[in-house]
């Protein structure tokens, strides 16, 4: 297969930046020897650049509790999945594997993650005995701080994976060094990530509302866009959030909001197979009425929040389940 090239940036500190010295270095399809893009050639600066980052993130993300901490890893397990045709098409480009394989690498770095997600609410301390009258020994388990990896060039987005989630899982943030051969999985893996935890996930604190508000003030006026293509050109604003400004704010209605709930009900329901959130847009858009846009996408996040819970479903109060393909009852 082959892929545009393009030009990739390192994340740093919820921001896409050039190296320090501006250097760059080529990544080549091994399978083809044909160039598929540039990435930054990093030096001591960028490391230090990325442990403050991360050091700065640690001082939320270390606070969180494991049952937080959980969730944000199940939500970029899903974000993986949903986006694993990209991921295996980018991995097979990238290390010259054929797509079967990468996408049983995909598949099986989503079940890792789910697996750290679990594993995040069972770190606990533990009593080591009575050593001492009045005085009782425990261990406590806590976060160490910011953790440095480095991800190998044959399976960059599994070992990537086997690194990032328990690090996460226990509270600590991280500096993944991907291979400079095979990067690309790990670039996409940073853009997935801020999207769930735009605050301190990784080693990036975000600043795209910053970023949005700058633009507002600098190409709209200090005003809010009211189209979509506007908004979209807004820092960490995409199809799910133009939809809900452009609804609520301005009462114009161009598409479906998909956001978890939204995804997962019409999965579900088998409104859709797909796993893309703008795939699973196109699709409910051919279903639903466009004059029923609007209310349909709060009567999905309503009936996911309240009844068509992720992980327990209450099938047996569902309104629905007599028609529901994944009804328990």
């Amino acid at each position: 297969m082959t892929l545009t090239a393009s030009r990739y940036q390192m994340f740093i500190g919820g921001e896409w930046r050039d190296a320090a010295a501006g250097e760059t270095t080529e990544v080549i399809n091994p399978a083809t020897e044909q160039k598929i893009t540039d990435v930054p050639k990093g030096t001591t600066a960028d490391v230090d650049a990325a442990v403050a980052a991360a050091r700065d993130a640690f001082e939320t993300w270390s606070l969180t509790t494991p049952a937080e901490r959980s969730g944000m890893l199940y939500k970029f397990a899903d974000a993986v999945e949903s986006h694993a045709d990209e991921l295996a098409r980018v991995e097979s480009a990238n290390v010259g594997k054929p797509m079967s394989v990468a996408a049983f690498d995909v598949e099986f770095s989503v079940d890792n993650l789910r697996f750290f997600a679990g594993a995040a609410r069972v770190v606990e301390g533990k009593a080591a005995g009575e050593y001492v009258a009045t005085h009782t020994s425990m261990i406590r388990r806590e976060p160490v701080g910011v953790i440095g990896q480095v991800a190998p060039w044959n399976y960059p987005l599994m070992m990537a994976i086997w690194k990032l989630g328990p690090a996460l899982a226990a509270g600590n943030t991280v500096v993944l060094k991907p291979s400079s051969w095979t990067p690309l999985t790990a670039i996409k893996l940073a853009e997935l990530a801020a999207d769930i935890k735009p605050t301190g996930f990784f080693n990036q604190k975000t600043r795209a509302i910053r970023g949005a508000c700058q633009r507002m003030v600098e190409v709209y006026g200090g005003q809010v866009p009211d189209t979509m293509d506007d908004l979209l050109t807004l820092p960490g604003v995409a199809r799910k959030t133009a939809n809900i400004v452009l609804g609520n704010a301005f009462g114009k209605v161009e598409g479906i909001a998909v956001d978890t709930h939204v995804r997962r009900l019409a999965q579900r329901l088998g409104f859709t197979t797909e796993k893309d959130p703008d795939k699973i847009e196109r699709d409910l858009q051919r279903l639903v009425p466009k004059d029923k846009w609007f209310p349909f996408t709060y009567v999905l996040i309503e009936h996911g929040r309240r009844i068509c819970i992720a992980r327990n479903p209450k099938c047996e109060i569902c309104p629905v389940n007599y028609l529901c393909p994944s009804s328990r009852v």
